[in-house]
């Protein structure tokens, strides 16, 4: 690890040299800065980041605030969690199921074993999340002409949802921890790409013609997509 001075404040980076990469560029994530050099270079990258600081710390910034607003959560019983934008308490029951409702997440005490209760409302959660997206992409699906090949449910960093090139559909089952609409939004986001995968003007004029507030929901989840972190220590060990 390098550091670089900056007066009253010290950058830390790391210099990792490619093989595939085609010119120097610098990568500012959660997990720190490094700046990525090409093998044949005569940049020195120090220099290139000195010159580039100001936009570094900024990033440094964003990320910091991001990390400080992921939502606080202990999984203990009587905890509310949102999910689908109501506010759910967490019980823990002598029943054999495991269910989300209206005002409750219901984990079966006999299930949860050796595992955390963290760990079976994860599950619990990540499971009725499947369902609804599923559930979702169905209502939503007649209004494109390409049809869906198959639906995944994944736990990805930050990504929300893709369209591969097979008509396979992947989402984050996190975005159910926001609101309803935006999950509506992110469907609706990828169904469209079946049909047009660049985000053009006609891409966008699509996407309001099935959810005309779009904007809405996209504007939320630009600005407070903190909120579908289920786990801040599960998150920061997934960014090492």
């Amino acid at each position: 690890m390098s550091v670089l001075n900056l007066g009253e404040k010290e950058l830390e980076y790391e210099v990792v040299h490619s093989k595939e990469a085609s010119r120097i560029r610098i990568d500012v994530g959660f997990n720190g800065v490094k700046v990525v050099v090409p093998e044949k270079t005569s940049l020195n990258p120090e220099k290139f980041l000195e010159q580039k600081s100001g936009w570094v710390v900024e990033k440094q910034k964003f990320f910091k605030s991001y990390l400080d607003k992921i939502p606080e959560r202990n999984f203990v019983e009587g905890e509310k969690i949102s999910f689908l934008g109501k506010k759910r308490e967490i019980k823990v029951s002598k029943s054999n199921s495991h269910k989300v409702t209206s005002d409750q997440i219901i984990v079966s005490k006999p299930y949860i074993g050796e595992k955390s209760l963290e760990e079976k409302v994860y599950q619990v959660l990540r499971r009725k999340a499947g369902e609804v997206i599923k559930e979702k992409v169905e209502k939503f699906s007649n209004h494109v002409k390409e049809e869906v090949n198959k639906v995944y449910i994944r736990d990805q960093k930050t990504k929300w949802g893709s369209c591969s090139s097979k008509n396979s559909l992947s989402f984050n089952w996190r975005i159910c921890l926001g609101p309803e609409k935006v999950v509506d939004y992110i469907v609706v986001h990828e169904l469209v790409h079946l049909e047009n995968r660049s985000h053009d003007e006609k891409f966008w004029e699509k996407v309001e013609e099935i959810l005309p507030d779009y904007e809405e929901h996209k504007n939320w989840l630009d600005e407070r997509s903190h909120r579908l972190v289920f786990s801040k220590e599960r998150f920061l060990d997934r960014i090492k």
